[in-house]
């Protein structure tokens, strides 16, 4: 599996990016989150979607993870995540089409080595990953929404 953070083929190391404390963010954020994101050729949809994810992580946690799993993608869409460039976001890479539960264990994997709290979506844009702000106040004292 080829991973990649960034513009960098490589793994970013567990607590990366740091937290964003220099910037007035409410008290109710979570401390980390993840938001994992299956794609399968969306080269048309994963550069709008990790920008969207990522604004959003941003808002609701003080360490913010978008991670994208490019399940054997043929039409440039790891190529695509990973010219987003953000710290925050970890695009991995499945050589050939494992399906997408496969897609959905590899990311939460990643993600639960990274954050606290693990949301994921897919990569088509058909939802809207604001609506996470909504859900903050019905985490409380909750293990899972």
């Amino acid at each position: 599996m080829e991973i990649a953070s960034g513009t960098q083929s490589m793994q970013a190391p567990v607590g990366f990016p740091p937290a964003m404390d220099d910037f007035p963010l409410p008290e109710d954020r979570l401390d980390s989150l993840a938001i994992v994101m299956p794609a399968y050729n969306e080269v048309r949809n994963i550069g709008a979607a990790t920008r969207k994810a990522l604004d959003v992580a941003r808002r609701v946690s003080r360490t913010p993870w978008v991670i994208v799993v490019d399940d054997g993608s043929r039409d440039g869409t790891h190529e695509t995540c990973l010219a987003v460039g953000d710290p925050a976001l970890l695009c991995l890479r499945h050589p050939d089409n494992r399906g997408y539960g496969a897609a959905l264990s590899t990311g939460f994997a990643a993600a639960a080595a990274r954050a606290e709290w693990v949301f994921y979506t897919d990569a088509d844009n058909q939802f809207d990953l604001s609506e996470i702000e909504d859900c903050l106040p019905l985490l409380k004292g909750a293990d899972a929404l």
